[in-house]
C-alpha cells in the first residue's frame, strides 16, 4: 500500500476493482487445462468450456467447430468485459484502460499493411484484426505506399498519431521497414504508458512500472535475437529499445553488440530476475524462450492481484485473459491437427490463487484503523491535498474526525492566505469552519478591498469575454485580445492581440490542452487552448499567442461551439454548429496547421442556424443543440452512421425565442420566450414547465442546488426553487425577486453555488449587483466610474470578476478587473440599500460576534 489510496480509491474505483477481481476468479484453472488436454475433438473442448464463463458464447455454435470460431468467441467475451469496464470508468481510469488497447492497434496496423504488401484481400485482413484495436479508418490503411502517407492519410486522427514522430520516413514499405515501424511504435507506446503510470503514482505506479519494465526488457531481447544476421545495424537496434526497464541503459549497450543467442544469454544472466528464465534453456536454444517469458509474465501478473487499490489489476487481468485465449488456440490447433503430443509445449496456465490455508498467519496481532494513533494519522493526512482530505472524510466517522482536525486545516489556511492571521475559532466550530467561512466570504465578494485594475479600450463594444486564473480574453469584432493578469498588475507587457479571423467572432471556449494534439509534457497539464468560431466560416485553435489549427467545413458562419468536448479519454471531439444548420464534429488530436482530416462527422437536421450547444451530463457522447426558434435536437456522437440524420436520437421544441440552456445529468433546462422548461433527455419529454409572465432576457441555473434565476425586461432578476413548484400549476412563484436598481433589461446574469451576479444593458446602468444564491440577499454593488456608461459583458471566475463597459461621453471603454482572493477588510451591507423583497438585509461582518 502506498500513500492513502485505501482511503479514497473506492469512491471511483472500488466497483470496477471488485468486478475485475470477480472476472479473475473465472480464469481457467490447472484442472481445466488438464481436462482440455485430454479432449479428442473440438466439440469435446466446447463441451468442457460450456461449464466455464465461455459457455454462453459457444453454446449456439453448430458442429463441426473450427479453431477460429473458438478463438473469436472467447475474444468476444474479453471485449464485452473490457467495454463494460470502460463504460463504468472515470478519469484517470478510463485513460488507463484505453492505453491497454493501443498495443492491439499497433498490431492491427502492421497486419493490414503487411497483408496489403503481399496482395491479401483487405476484408480478409480486417477479419483477422483484434477487435480491441479497431478504429474508424483502419480499412484505408491499404492505400499508403510509405510511412509518411500512412500517417498523413490514416493515422493522424488515431491515438497512435503521437507515436509516429520517430518513424515517419519517405521510404517505401517493405517487410523490414514494417517490422522497424512496429517496434518503433511499440517503443513509443510503452514509454508513453510508463510515463502515464508514473504520473498516477502510488501502488499503480509501482506495480505498473514493474510490469511495463518486464515488457520492455522482453521486447529488447526479442529485437536483439530477431535482428541477428540481418542488415540492421547496432545503432538501429539500440534505437528500438525502450528507455526504461531493468536492462536500461547498460544492458542495452551490451545487447546491441550481441551476435548470437549465447551472447544474449550471457548478458541476461547478469540480471538475477532473468537468470531463472535462461536457466531453463540449453545453450544455443531460443525456441522455448517465448514460453519461458510468458511463464514469468504470468507469475508477475498474478502478483499484481496481491495488492488492492490500484489500476494494475486491470492490466494484469487483460493480459492473463489474452494468454488464456492463446492457450485455448494452441490446444484447439493441436486437437484439430491430431498433434496431441505437443499440446503441452506452449500452454502457460496461471498459478492457482492462494487459499485460506495457504496464507500464513501473521505472528503479529491484527491492527484496525481505529488502533492507529490519531495524532500520527493526522500528521500524515496533513500532507494530502484538500480534495483527498475531503474524500477521506467521507469514508468513515473515525477518518472524518481526523480529517476535520485543526492541525490539518490550519496548514490549509496559512497556505491559502499567508498574509492573513487566523482569527479565534471556537472549539465547537474549529479551524475548518473558519477556513470554509472565509473561503465562502471571498467567493461571495464580501470584502471592500479587492485588487482593482482598469484596462482602457476603444469604444467598440466587447462581444465576448472569458476569465480564468491567469488571463482575461475578450473579443471585439474579428479581433481577440488576451491580457496576462500577473504581467498587467506588475506593469509589464501584458496584452497579446490575435487577429487571424476576418469576420466577427461568434463564440469563444477554453478547453484543457491535454485533450488536444498540442499537449506534449506534464508541465502543460494545467494549460488551456482557446477555441474561437467566426462569421468567416472558420474555427481557430489558439495557444501561446498564435493560431495552431484552422478548422474549415461549414458553408456559412459558425454560430456555436459545444461547452465541453464530447467523449472520454484521448478520443474527444469538438462540436460546432453553423448558420447552415449542420452540426460538425472535429478531432482536436489532428496535427497540421490547417487541421487536415480533423472533420469526423457532419449531422444534418436543423433548418435554421444553431445558437447553443451543450454536452449532456449523463453521457458524454450526447450533444444537445438548439436553434434560435427553440427547436431542440439530441445527437449521439458514438452512434455515427452512413446516414448523418440517423445520429439524431431525439427532438422537441419549446415556444418562444431562445434565451439560454443548461444541461445537468439527464435533464435539460431551457429558457425561451417567457417560460423555463425542464426536459428529460432520455425520453425528450417535458418534466416541468414554468410560466413566467415577463419576457426573459437571461437565464442561469444551479441544478445541483435545485435553483435557477431569470432576468426580465424591467431590470429585475427572479430566483426560483425547483423543489417548490406545483406540478399541477405551471405558474411558479419566485422564491425572491432581486431588484437591484437596474434600469434596462437584465441581460447579464452569472450564477454559481455561492452567488448570483446581475447586470443590465441600459445607459447609465453600469453597476453590477452580487446576491447570495441560497437566500437572494444583496451582498454588494460594484460600480464603474465612467459617465453614461453601459455594460457590454461580464465574466466571473471564483473570487475574480471582470466587467466591460463603454462610455459614449468619454469616448472610451474600460475593463474593470477585481480580485478578492486575498482581500481582508469585510464589507458591511448598508441597511436599506437595494433591499430584498422577502428578506431583510443582513450584516456580513467577520467579527467574532457573528
Amino acid at each position: 500500500m502506498y500513500g492513502f489510496e485505501a482511503m479514497t480509491f473506492n469512491i471511483h474505483g472500488g466497483y470496477l476493482e471488485a468486478i475485475v477481481r470477480g472476472h479473475r476468479s473465472g480464469l481457467l484453472t490447472a484442472a481445466d487445462y488438464n481436462n482440455l488436454c485430454q479432449c479428442e475433438t473440438l466439440d469435446d473442448i466446447k463441451m468442457h468450456l460450456s461449464a466455464t464463463e465461455y459457455g454462453p458464447y459457444l453454446q449456439n455454435e453448430p458442429s463441426p467447430l473450427h479453431t477460429t470460431t473458438i478463438v473469436e468467441k472467447c475474444t468476444l467475451k474479453l471485449v464485452d468485459e473490457y467495454k463494460h469496464m470502460l463504460c463504468q470508468a472515470t478519469e484517470p481510469m478510463s485513460t488507463f484502460l484505453e492505453y491497454i488497447t493501443y498495443g492491439h492497434m499497433i498490431d492491427n496496423v502492421v497486419l493490414i499493411v503487411t497483408g496489403t504488401l503481399h496482395e491479401r484481400d483487405v476484408q480478409e485482413l480486417l477479419e483477422k484484426c483484434h477487435p480491441l484495436g479497431m478504429f474508424d479508418s483502419i480499412a484505408t490503411l491499404a492505400v499508403a505506399q510509405n510511412m509518411r502517407e500512412l500517417y498523413r492519410l490514416v493515422l493522424v486522427d488515431t491515438p497512435l498519431a503521437p507515436y509516429f514522430s520517430e518513424c515517419i520516413t519517405s521510404e517505401d514499405l517493405d517487410d523490414m521497414n514494417i517490422e522497424i515501424m512496429r517496434n518503433t511504435l511499440y517503443k513509443a507506446y510503452l514509454e508513453d504508458f510508463y510515463r502515464f503510470c508514473q504520473k498516477l503514482g502510488g501502488a499503480t505506479g509501482e506495480i505498473m512500472s514493474d510490469l511495463l519494465a518486464f515488457e520492455a526488457d522482453r521486447r529488447a531481447v526479442n529485437i536483439t535475437i530477431n535482428s541477428i544476421g540481418t542488415e540492421l545495424t547496432r545503432d538501429d537496434r539500440k534505437k528500438l529499445y525502450s528507455s526504461f526497464g531493468l536492462l536500461y541503459p547498460y544492458g542495452h549497450e551490451e545487447l546491441a553488440i550481441c551476435e548470437d543467442i549465447d551472447q544474449v544469454r550471457g548478458v541476461m544472466e547478469k540480471y538475477p530476475p532473468y537468470q531463472s528464465i535462461f536457466s531453463k534453456l540449453s545453450y544455443g536454444e531460443s525456441q522455448m524462450l517465448d514460453k519461458a517469458f510468458y511463464e514469468e509474465e504470468v507469475k508477475r501478473l498474478c502478483l499484481a492481484f496481491e495488492q488492492q487499490f490500484h489500476y494494475g489489476v486491470f492490466f494484469a487481468y487483460m493480459r492473463l485473459r489474452e494468454q488464456e485465449i492463446r492457450n485455448l488456440m494452441w490446444i484447439s490447433e493441436c486437437v484439430a491437427q491430431n498433434q496431441k503430443s505437443r499440446v503441452h509445449d506452449s500452454v502457460t496456465p496461471p498459478p492457482p490463487p492462494p487459499t485460506v490455508n495457504q496464507i500464513p498467519s501473521s505472528p503479529w496481532p491484527v491492527t484496525h484503523m481505529n488502533n492507529v494513533d490519531e495524532d500520527a494519522l493526522g500528521h500524515c493526512t496533513s500532507f494530502l491535498s484538500l480534495q483527498d482530505v475531503s474524500n477521506m472524510a467521507m469514508t468513515c466517522k473515525y477518518l472524518q474526525k481526523v480529517a476535520y482536525s485543526d492541525s490539518i486545516w490550519r496548514r490549509y489556511f496559512s497556505e491559502s492566505w499567508p498574509q492573513q492571521t487566523l482569527a479565534f475559532a471556537s472549539p465547537a466550530s474549529g479551524v475548518r469552519e473558519a477556513y470554509l467561512r472565509r473561503r465562502t466570504d471571498l467567493l461571495q465578494f464580501k470584502f471592500s478591498d479587492p485588487v482593482v485594475a482598469d484596462f482602457v479600450t476603444d469604444t467598440k463594444p466587447v462581444d465576448h469575454i472569458l476569465l480564468n486564473e491567469k488571463h482575461i480574453i475578450f473579443s471585439k469584432g474579428p479581433v481577440i485580445q488576451v491580457i496576462k493578469i500577473d504581467n498587467w498588475l506588475s506593469g509589464r507587457d501584458s496584452v497579446v492581440t490575435l487577429s487571424d479571423h476576418s469576420a466577427r467572432i461568434t463564440c469563444m471556449r477554453l478547453f484543457p490542452l491535454n485533450e488536444t494534439s498540442l499537449y506534449r509534457s506534464e508541465e502543460q497539464w494545467k494549460e488551456n487552448v482557446l477555441v474561437t468560431s467566426s462569421s468567416d466560416h472558420c474555427i481557430l485553435l489558439w495557444w501561446k499567442g498564435s493560431c495552431r489549427r484552422c478548422l474549415t467545413g461549414h458553408r456559412g458562419s459558425v454560430t456555436a461551439l459545444s461547452d465541453k468536448l464530447l467523449g472520454n479519454g484521448t478520443g474527444k471531439v469538438l462540436a460546432s454548429g453553423g448558420e447552415d444548420g449542420t452540426v460538425r464534429l472535429w478531432s482536436l488530436s489532428s496535427s497540421g496547421r490547417r487541421g487536415q482530416h480533423a472533420l469526423k462527422a457532419t449531422f444534418y437536421g436543423h433548418q435554421k442556424p444553431i445558437k447553443l450547444m451543450s454536452v449532456a451530463g449523463h453521457k458524454t457522447s450526447i450533444l444537445v443543440t438548439v436553434t434560435g426558434d427553440s427547436k431542440v435536437r439530441l445527437w449521439d456522437a458514438a452512434a455515427q452512421s452512413a446516414v448523418p440524420s440517423s445520429s439524431c436520437v431525439g427532438m422537441t421544441s419549446v415556444p418562444g425565442p431562445l434565451v439560454n440552456m443548461k444541461c445537468h445529468e439527464q435533464l435539460l433546462y431551457l429558457a425561451a420566450g417567457s417560460s423555463v422548461v425542464v426536459i428529460d433527455l432520455r425520453t425528450m419529454r417535458q418534466v416541468i414547465s414554468y410560466s413566467i409572465n415577463e419576457k426573459l432576457y437571461s437565464f442561469e441555473a444551479i441544478p445541483s442546488k435545485s435553483l435557477f434565476c431569470v432576468g426580465s425586461n424591467n431590470g429585475r432578476a427572479m430566483l426560483y426553487d425547483i423543489r417548490r413548484v406545483k406540478l399541477s400549476d405551471s405558474k411558479a412563484e419566485p422564491v425572491i425577486e432581486l431588484d437591484g436598481g437596474h434600469t434596462g433589461p437584465l441581460t447579464h446574469l452569472q450564477m454559481d453555488p455561492y452567488k448570483i451576479v446581475t447586470g443590465g444593458r441600459g445607459m447609465e446602468d453600469s453597476h453590477v449587483n452580487v446576491w447570495e444564491s441560497n437566500t437572494g440577499a444583496l451582498i454588494s454593488s460594484l460600480t464603474c466610474d465612467l459617465e453614461e456608461a453601459s455594460m457590454d459583458a461580464l465574466a466571473v471566475n471564483e473570487c475574480r470578476i471582470v466587467i466591460a463597459n463603454t462610455s459614449r461621453l468619454e469616448d472610451s471603454g474600460v475593463l474593470r478587473y477585481r480580485d478578492f482572493s486575498n482581500a481582508s477588510c469585510p464589507a458591511v451591507n448598508r441597511e436599506g440599500d437595494h433591499s430584498s423583497k422577502f428578506w431583510n438585509p443582513q450584516s456580513y461582518s467577520d467579527s467574532e460576534t457573528d
